[in-house]
């Protein structure tokens, strides 16, 4: 019953599928200690990667709005310099108009050189003062743009050294993700599991094959090593019946 029952964990475990192929398996026995420590630094890699990226992305974003304001900025420079010469010729031509009126109506316009003149440092004024803000934050907006550009060449070096140390790791390994070793790892310790169990199992079948063959010899068996392939026969009347009936038609034959 016992040389049954081996046989038949040895016939489930050569039928079982295979999580592991035999070279996959071979290359974790020879890492096996250093698998888990290539787990960890696989984890922290991939999550630095993570993270360098979001940086990336962020700085990305905070370029973006700030290439979007220094358009804005210098559009408003241009409108305020636009303004400012419109504001110069419409001083100039109000100027021109009184100066007509004084000398070719003889009108008194003293009052309407005080209000052009007015008129025109106010809006001359509000235009400097428009022209001198934006500029301003157009260099705050420049000195922005070339911090994060420093900050970008930074992270973008931090994420190629990252890379390197990923690529190193996956070739090493002969994965593509940490998970995927954790996983190989698993199926590693299973498998060596049920390895141990087989050949623990094979070394009882054959000291219970031995022992069936020292029995059958103390009944004078003459060829006892057939018995251990039809330990069946043993066990039951019915296929024992079988096997004499087989024996009675190769003998006729």
């Amino acid at each position: 019953r016992r040389i049954e029952e081996l046989s038949d964990k040895q016939s489930d475990y050569a039928r079982r599928e295979r999580k592991l192929d035999e070279a996959k398996y071979r290359q974790m026995e020879r890492m096996e200690d250093e698998v888990q420590e290539g787990c960890e630094k696989l984890l922290k890699a991939e999550e630095y990667q993570e993270l360098i990226k979001r940086d990336l992305k962020r700085l990305d974003g905070e370029k973006q709005a700030y290439q979007y304001r220094k358009a804005e900025l210098q559009h408003i420079l241009e409108d305020s310099r636009s303004m400012a010469i419109i504001c110069t010729i419409a001083v100039i031509i109000c100027i021109l108009v009184l100066l007509i009126l004084q000398y070719g109506f003889s009108m008194n316009t003293g009052i309407g050189y005080v209000a052009a003149a007015a008129l025109g440092a106010a809006a001359i004024t509000a235009v400097f003062l428009k022209y001198n803000n934006a500029s301003e934050e157009l260099s705050r907006v420049e000195n922005g743009i070339g911090r994060i550009i420093r900050l970008q060449n930074t992270v973008k070096i931090r994420y190629v050294n990252n890379t390197h140390l990923l690529d190193y790791l996956y070739m090493k390994y002969q994965v593509s993700s940490a998970r995927e070793l954790q996983k190989d790892y698993q199926d590693y310790q299973q498998e060596r599991e049920e390895r141990e169990r087989y050949y623990s199992a094979e070394k009882d079948l054959d000291e219970c094959q031995k022992d069936l063959i020292h029995e059958l010899r103390r009944f004078q068996i003459q060829d006892p090593m057939i018995w251990i392939h039809q330990t069946r026969g043993l066990l039951d009347k019915k296929e024992m019946v079988e096997i004499r009936h087989s024996l009675i038609i190769r003998r006729q034959s």
